[in-house]
């Protein structure tokens, strides 16, 4: 057999390093209880508009992107990834407008392991800790309220004319909505609805009715017969997904 000399021996090592960068952001939703899945979030490529990842929130909020790899090749690199909510348009919600920025940097750890250090800044270019996207749910709905105006048969004058009477629905002592009898005695609440606390729950509308007729008192007297006290009132249901 040919022998080797030791001066042509040759020794060859390899070096390899491997890495990753786990992002993760918060869902916070004011309003209502937060649902598993019930939001989208996006992680974009330097260029903005390529989706690398979708992933939605757990139901405590919780959003976490698919770990990113980075090998020996990638040493020295920078790298600049966006994250943004996608925008569903779901009524009643007030989606966050906030786009992260994360800024990537790679380095050799020198023990087969690449160092991988972030930035994340917020659309005011100001540096934070985490990434977090707030949303804001209200519902809101009207109410159509009708009344029908008559007079006792005690009342001696039994003749109603088209804006004799106007009509209030106040909540809380605050006017609502208003109306006036037509000649059929026939009054529609305008603009009647009902707001409480996150806009969702129960109100009680008192309808107060007021009599304008340009009449002297004692005439008034004995045209009509009423409560001023706007005793009657009504319960309406505001509770979400319904109407009553």
């Amino acid at each position: 057999s040919e022998e080797v000399k030791a001066d042509e021996m040759v020794f060859v090592n390899t070096y390899s390093a491997e890495g990753s960068l786990a992002l993760e952001a918060q869902k916070t939703l004011n309003g209502r209880a937060l649902e598993d899945g019930q939001f989208t979030f996006e992680l974009y490529d330097s260029d903005g508009t390529t989706v690398l990842q979708t992933k939605k929130n757990n139901e405590e909020g919780k959003v976490t992107f698919d770990q990113i790899p980075y090998d020996q090749d990638d040493i020295g690199k920078e790298f600049t990834y966006t994250v943004k909510e996608k925008n569903t348009a779901d009524a009643g919600y007030t989606y966050s407008e906030e786009i992260y920025t994360v800024k990537v940097s790679v380095a050799d750890g020198g023990n087969g392991k690449l160092l991988v250090t972030s930035t994340i800044t917020n659309q005011a270019n100001e540096s934070v800790p985490s990434m977090e996207f707030v949303n804001t749910y209200a519902a809101e709905g009207k109410i159509s309220l009708k009344a029908q105006k008559t007079l006792d048969d005690d009342v001696i004058i039994q003749t109603i004319e088209a804006g004799d009477y106007s009509f209030q629905v106040t909540e809380n002592g605050k006017v609502v909505a208003t109306g006036i009898n037509d000649a059929e005695g026939k009054v529609i609440m305008k603009d009647s609805y009902g707001e409480v606390e996150n806009k969702l729950g129960s109100g009680v509308y008192y309808k107060n009715q007021i009599f304008i007729k340009n009449f002297p008192e004692d005439v008034k007297k004995l045209y009509i017969g009423y409560d001023k006290s706007g005793c009657d009132y009504i319960e309406i249901d505001l509770s979400e997904g319904g109407e009553r």
